[in-house]
Parts: structure tokens; sequence; C-alpha cells
């Protein structure tokens, strides 16, 4: 690094001093706000006060109170909190005198009392200093290590800490949404908001006090929620918000040298040091959102409740761009002879092995249950991949040493041409002349013929390409194909959740697993070691009834088969 004499430049020099000194600005905040300095110097109504007018103020007889009061106001000046005047005396002498700046106005209590200063007394108490570098060295969190829980957890301990906390979120809250109902306008679309980590409500009450359509949820811990006071229009959800929280903190840009970018980076050094405060991404918002049992708030029911959703808003209209692109219809008079069926919109989350979001789909299905069997479709039989095809692969996999890949085709279902006329009713939200209908050229989901149709064109396209279709399992084929989109290594499928080494392939059911558990209500339910009785009958018995004249169509037999382990069916 190249070697600079101190004077060789004089503002990068000015800065470093003042960075020297810069832990001396919090502690002149922090007394005047202890002093109520703000409030005295607003309590004179736009008059400027001299530092002997507001000590006379003070509960002080100290003669050199003045003098030191002014170096400390002259300090708040400089960081724009006040402003300062300098007025010549009769003596000779000079004289300044001080005003609020718009800055040092948020210290001082609205119509409501409300105010930064509990916010900066709750950033300043003195439990919150913590060992930087032993954050960064060994991450360590300086206040468990003392207290053995965490800074949550301590502020709760006692009423005045918990006052302390309460007050300072509440003062930091109201002034953020304050600002964010002037200027944002996307509430008014919304019917409902979970407000993760949401305190004391502050921020929802001031939302729907504004827009009181809106049902509002606050999901935070449960010693937060406890002390919450009742809103209407509010639930509070006590949860464990800190579960999988991100170990590094994403950067999307150099950083930037503005106020607001030395705001939101102090409050990141806070929270980087603190095991339980970590910067979160939307998709992991959305995780949380998941496994907090809010997947009915995520899903919507309805065409008119998805279109409150930007997500679930590019859902359909990535939907309806790949039906355009795929040519799947034309828009055409109905003919009087002909009937159109109906379609709908079905969302769904599909989620990763580990339950977090992977992306939101939206699906436009035909209603299927109006075709006629014989005018609307003939045959609709289609095979579907045995379970053991996929146990062999992965065995041989396994043996082989091979990496597997699984590949999707996106809507496959909308590559099958219809050999049927089929006409169809307009989607919600797509608009086409009046009296006109869709004419299907090729399937859509739900119709009776359309996997039928898909398993056909994808055989006829992969045979061409020299694929082998195996005669015992229709929809296994003896050569890769580059159609589709590679996902990568195989690590889930169908459910199974498929983890690979060099010692051979592991295939386990967590998410299945931990989905029965929440449905049955037993997700607190404690492991035992010994599920059956001791000496409890444990033979396995299986039961096969594969009686092919039950359904001469469709070839199914009523049972297929069961698996007794003692009395209780495992299969």
């Amino acid at each position: 690094m190249e070697n600079h004499k101190y004077g060789d430049d004089e503002e990068a020099g000015a800065l470093a001093l003042a960075a020297c000194v810069s832990h001396i600005f919090p502690m002149a905040l922090d007394t005047a706000i202890q002093l109520n300095l703000f409030e005295i110097i607003a309590g004179a109504g736009g008059a400027q006060l001299s530092a002997s007018e507001i000590v006379s103020q003070l509960p002080t007889s100290h003669d050199g109170a003045a003098a030191v009061l002014d170096s400390l106001l002259r300090l708040l000046a400089t960081h724009s909190l006040l402003t300062c005047s300098v007025i010549r005396l009769e003596n000779g002498g000079i004289e300044r005198r001080y005003g609020l700046a718009p800055a040092g106005k948020f210290f001082v209590g609205d119509e409501n009392g409300v105010s930064f200063a509990p916010f900066r007394a709750l950033a300043s108490w003195n439990e919150m200093q913590f060992s930087l570098k032993d954050a960064l060295l060994e991450g360590e969190n300086f206040i468990k290590r003392i207290y053995g829980k965490t800074k949550y957890a301590v502020l709760l301990s006692t009423a005045e800490t918990t006052k302390l906390l309460n007050d300072g979120m509440r003062a930091h809250s109201t002034a953020f949404m304050k600002k964010t109902i002037k200027i944002y306008d996307g509430f008014s679309s919304l019917s409902s908001i979970v407000d993760v980590g949401g305190g004391t409500a502050t921020a929802l009450a001031i939302i729907i006090a504004n827009y009181p359509h809106i049902n509002g949820v606050n999901f935070d811990v449960p010693e937060v929620v406890q002390n919450a006071p009742s809103y209407h229009g509010i639930e509070h959800i006590g949860g464990d918000m800190f579960v999988e929280v991100p170990k590094e903190m994403p950067s999307y840009s150099s950083p930037q040298t503005d106020i607001h970018a030395k705001y939101a980076s102090g409050m990141d050094v806070i929270m980087s040091t603190k095991l339980e405060g970590k910067e979160r991404t939307k998709d992991e918002f959305e995780t949380l959102a998941t496994k907090a049992g809010f997947a009915e708030f995520k899903e919507p029911r309805s065409y008119k409740q998805a279109c409150q959703s930007q997500e679930w808003k590019q859902a359909m209209k990535a939907e309806l761009d790949a039906l355009h692109k795929n040519k799947t219809w034309d828009i055409t008079p109905l003919p009087k002879d002909k009937r159109a069926i109906g379609c709908r919109w079905v969302y769904k989350l599909k989620l990763k092995a580990d339950g977090s979001v992977d992306k939101y789909k939206a699906r436009l299905v035909a209603k299927g249950y109006n075709q006629i069997e014989g005018i609307d479709y003939i045959d609709s039989f289609s095979p579907v991949a045995k379970v053991v095809t996929v146990r062999i692969l992965l065995a041989i996999a396994a043996s082989k040493n091979w990496l597997l890949h699984h590949v999707d085709v996106n809507n496959a279902f909308l590559h099958g041409f219809l050999e049927e006329d089929i006409y169809m009713e307009p989607p919600e939200g797509y608009q086409i002349p009046e009296g006109n209908v869709c004419r299907l050229k090729r399937s859509l989901y739900r119709l009776k013929q359309a996997s039928r149709q898909w398993n056909v064109e994808f055989t006829s396209k992969v045979e061409a390409f020299d694929f082998v279709q195996s005669k015992h399992d229709h929809c296994l084929f003896t050569k890769s194909s580059a159609t589709g989109f590679d996902l990568g290594v195989a690590k889930y499928y169908l459910g199974l959740e498929i983890a690979r080494s060099n010692e051979g392939v592991v295939v386990t059911q967590t998410k299945y697993i931990r989905d029965l558990l929440l449905d049955t209500g037993m997700t607190q339910a404690k492991a035992a070691s010994t599920p059956l009785p001791t000496g409890a009958a444990a033979e396995l018995v299986a039961y096969s009834d594969a009686d092919w004249d039950s359904c001469l169509d469709t070839r199914r037999s009523l049972t297929g088969f069961c698996i007794f382990l003692g009395s209780a069916i495992i299969s």
C-alpha cells in the first residue's frame, strides 16, 4: 500500500480524525435525550435558545454547565439535528442560539407522543454493547455468552427493559410506517397481511387504520406477542421466527455512502453479531410463512384472490404466454351444433425437499368432467412409470457410480395434439370478442385424453431419436435426451428425497413424514424406541385381489394388494 504523510490529502485526513472521535456523537445524543433538550428547545415555539437559557430549565447549579452544554449543542448542530445562530453581544462577546433542525424534530413527541428518542434509548441500552471482534472471529454472541439467553429474552426479563423494547420498536415502526403509507399505495389491493417479527403490531395497526378492509396477522416470538395490545382486525400468533436463518448476508452491490446506506449498514453490523438476527431474502420469508402454517394464505382459492398478488398474476401471465407460444387454441365462433366446456385457474406452491418455496405455479385446467365419452374423447389410458423401475435405476446408478439427472418438460401435457374437436370457454382474465370461444388444437390439463395424447406425442418424438421403449415399462427408454430442462443432480422425485455419496444412494421421505405428522396433529409427539409393545405379533401378511374381470375397460382390479405388519396395514 502506498505510504502517505498527513497533509497530503487534507480532506481524507479530516475524515480519518473525525472517525477517531465518532463515538462522542452518540454520547451527546443520548445526553440530549436524557435531559429532554429537544423538548425544551421545541417548547420555545420556534425561537432559538442560548445554552444559558436551556441550562436554567435543567436541575443543576453547576457554574460551568452552560459552557459544557454549548459544546454539546454545537456537536448536535454539526450533525444537522439543531440550527445555530451567532449573536454579537454589546460587550463584544458572542452568544450561540440553537433551534430545532428538521432532523431534530424527530426526537420530539408527535401528537401521539411518539418520537425517535425511545428507539435511540433501545439502541444505546448498555447491555446492547457487544464485542464486534469476537463476533467476527469466533461467531460470538456477546449477550448470549454473558446471560445464557438471547437479546430478546434478556430484554423481556424485567418490566423496565420490556417497556424499553416495546417503546423503542413502537417509535421506529411508527416513523417508518407513516412515511410508507404516504408513498406506497399497494395496500389497497390486499385482503390480508402477515407481519413476520411484527413486535406489538404497531406497523400493522397503522396499515389497518388506513385500510380497514385488511385482515392482519402479527407473527412474533411468544414472549413479545403476549405483551401486544389488542387491535381490531389483527390476530396475534406466537412462533419461532428465528429458525433456519442464513449464515451469510447477501451482497447485491458495492457499498454506498449516502445517509440511508450508512443507517442500513449500521443496523446490519448490529444484527450480524447476534445469532438470532440475520438478513432474510424474500424466498426465506416465504419459507418461514409456509412452515408457520400459512400455506392457505399463500395459495389463492379463486381468480379474484390471485389478482391481489403480483406473484400469482405473473404466474398466470406465464401460463397464458406458454399456451399462446404452444398454439394451444384458435379463437372462433361456437358452431351451432357444438357446446363449449368450461375452464378454471388452479394455483399451487411448488416446494423444494426442505419445504422452501420453489415456484408459484398457476395452471389453466379444463373442466373435463363435462366431456362426453364417444364425442369429446375416445381413449384416455396412458402408462405411468413404475416405482420398481425407479428403484432399479437408483440401484444401477449406485453400483456403477453414476450421477443421476432429472429432466422437466415445461407444460408437458400441452404438447399433445387433439384428435377430436373440443371448444372451451375463455379463461378468466382473457379477453376475446363476444360470442367467440377457444377451439382447442392441443391438450389442456384435466381433459380426459390429455395424458394419453401427451404420451403418444412423447413416444413418437423419442423413438424418432432412436430411443428404445421397454416392453415391461412403457415409460422407460434406454437412451438419454437433451430435450427439456436439466434440473441438475436428482435430489427430490415423487416425494422421495435422494442423497448420493461415494458409498451409495440413500432414499428417505422426511418431508412426507413431517407433513403426515402435521396433518395428524402429532408434531409434538415424542419418538419411541420401541414402536410396538414387547412381544406383539409382527408377522408380515399380504393379501391380493387381482380380479381383472372387475373392470374390463380400464383393466384395473378393485383392490390390488394390501400388506399388514401385525394388525396394521402398511402398504
